[in-house]
């Protein structure tokens, strides 16, 4: 399927999603999913092509369209920049980033005289709620699963 093809059954979709919202009957709102995922289809086929057709072919040719392909599709390392530590030496190294955010945040979030600081304010009209515990299991997997930067 052409690029024009693609644009014009995209073009389909929204008006189909927005009278299947208005009217919220059965009916609109299938004939508006099947009509995105037709859409969805159309669109990784119509790339799939491109990608077989536009850069594969000159791969012996003309590598650099490969490289330059593969260089946009990569996700680096979202960069932090360079910081100072107390003494003013500026650091670039990842390591030592670390050790500098972990000085600043422990710093800023301690508890020493939090709980002097606090002013008086009665009995609380809430009720006292009981020991709150949570299971890391979904976190760690979560932690796992994600495509971390």
């Amino acid at each position: 399927m052409d690029y024009k093809k693609v644009k014009r059954l995209g073009g389909r979709k929204q008006p189909a999603y927005t009278k299947a919202k208005r009217s919220g009957r059965k009916q609109d709102w299938k004939r508006y999913k099947k009509l995105k995922m037709r859409c969805q289809e159309e669109c990784r086929s119509a790339y799939n092509t491109y990608i077989t057709e536009m850069i594969a072919p000159d791969m012996d040719s003309h590598p650099n369209k490969f490289w330059s392909f593969i260089k946009a599709k990569r996700t680096g390392k979202c960069g932090i920049a360079p910081l100072k530590d107390e003494d003013g030496l500026t650091y670039s190294e990842a390591a030592a980033k670390v050790e500098i955010l972990i000085k600043l945040f422990s710093s800023v979030f301690t508890c020493d005289d939090l709980l002097q600081n606090l002013p008086d304010q009665g009995p609380s009209p809430y009720d006292t709620i009981g020991r709150i515990t949570v299971d890391h299991s979904h976190y760690e997997w979560s932690l796992q699963t994600s495509c971390w930067h």
